[in-house]
């Protein structure tokens, strides 16, 4: 009985543990920018980056809170990844750095639609056929 006491004990802890809140820090800031409105996911992952030290809280001007905002969680999480990758040693202004990459993805965004549409071209199969009779006439 003292093993299956354990083996409960064991299973409880490993419930447990991906629910347990103290594991994950946040900064003070974290509050602040789920007040803000931003989903949680992406509050939690600009938290990681101030945590990192990459960008500080006050780097960061509302004008780029609100334009994060207005993003999907997807799109806001996807230009997020791109802000921490970029190599900012030498930006000075990581708020508008920050905002820059939000354009950079909505030009992005807006051009990939146009260029799925625009992809359709010749069939690849029929310029193969004509390329051997020419090349086969040469």
């Amino acid at each position: 009985m003292a093993n299956q006491v354990n083996g409960n004990a064991v299973q409880l802890k490993e419930e447990e543990e991906p629910m347990d809140t103290s594991s994950v820090t946040h900064t003070e800031h974290y509050k602040t920018l789920i007040e803000a409105g931003l989903p949680q996911k992406v509050a939690e992952r600009l938290d990681e980056i101030f945590q990192t030290g990459l960008v500080a809280y006050v780097d960061l001007d509302e004008r780029a809170i609100d334009a994060l905002r207005e993003f999907n969680e997807e799109g806001a999480l996807s230009v997020l990844q791109q802000f921490k990758e970029s190599d900012l040693s030498h930006v000075q202004n990581k708020s508008a750095f920050l905002c820059g990459v939000m354009k950079t993805y909505r030009q992005r965004e807006k051009q990939g639609s146009k260029v799925q549409e625009s992809t359709k071209g010749p069939d690849e199969a029929k310029i193969k056929v004509k390329l051997d009779v020419v090349m086969k006439s040469n």
